[in-house]
């Protein structure tokens, strides 16, 4: 389905009479990997994750707009840039980390809603590459969606998808589902909870009206909770 707003994507599909939406949320690892760089010493980012399950859902009021290349999603900007909202003295680096997870998780939703309000149905999610490592992450993404959230056991999509081409090219598989059958295997899904989700909805909304006011040209662009 063609979007005439260019929102969504269309292009074909290295699979033949197959079509691929697509949109891009930016900055999203590079805000958590700016704040391991900036803030994070020696620490690996499953250990900076770690270190958040101390901090309760809403970073203790800090919030985190990770806009550290410009605005894509519900509108593009490439103009604004990241920002920390509501920083006191009590919060520490896992305090910037949790916010900075959930400042992410929180783009999610308009994603899928651009889709479904334009009739494109979507009946399940699958995350893979660096995101889908993290637990912790991918929880809090399950819960600000409302959507179970399937992780890939081999998180490196594009060397798998290289994979699978060359298998075809050089005759290993004989069609792409073979391909796919053969190497691609994922993790058990990750439920949202019902007391995650509604808590997250009213966090979301929150962090909604704040951009509006911190970024006044976002404004109008609020997606609201289903």
């Amino acid at each position: 389905m063609f979007d005439p707003t260019g929102l969504v994507g269309l292009m074909p599909h290295v699979v033949p009479d197959r079509y691929l939406h697509e949109m891009v949320a930016v900055g999203s690892g590079t805000t958590l990997r700016w704040l391991r760089g900036a803030f994070g010493g020696n620490a690996t980012y499953e250990e900076l994750i770690a270190a958040t399950d101390k901090v309760g859902p809403g970073s203790d009021g800090l919030l985190c707009f990770p806009y550290i290349e410009g605005a894509s999603v519900p509108v593009q900007d490439d103009h604004v840039r990241a920002v920390f909202h509501g920083i006191s003295g009590h919060h520490g680096l896992p305090h910037f980390v949790r916010s900075t997870l959930e400042g992410i998780a929180y783009q999610y939703p308009a994603l899928l809603t651009a889709l479904t309000d334009r009739g494109l149905r979507v009946t399940s999610l699958t995350i893979s590459d660096g995101e889908a490592r993290s637990t912790t992450w991918n929880q809090i993404k399950a819960d600000v969606l409302g959507h179970s959230l399937i992780p890939a056991l081999r998180v490196e999509a594009p060397s798998i998808g290289a994979a699978i081409l060359a298998g075809i090219g050089s005759g290993v598989f004989a069609t792409a589902r073979e391909g796919v059958d053969a190497v691609v295997d994922v993790n058990p899904p990750i439920q949202p909870t019902p007391e995650g989700y509604h808590t997250y909805q009213d966090l979301r909304l929150h962090w909604e009206r704040t951009r509006d006011q911190v970024f006044p040209q976002l404004a109008g662009h609020t997606v609201s909770p289903h």
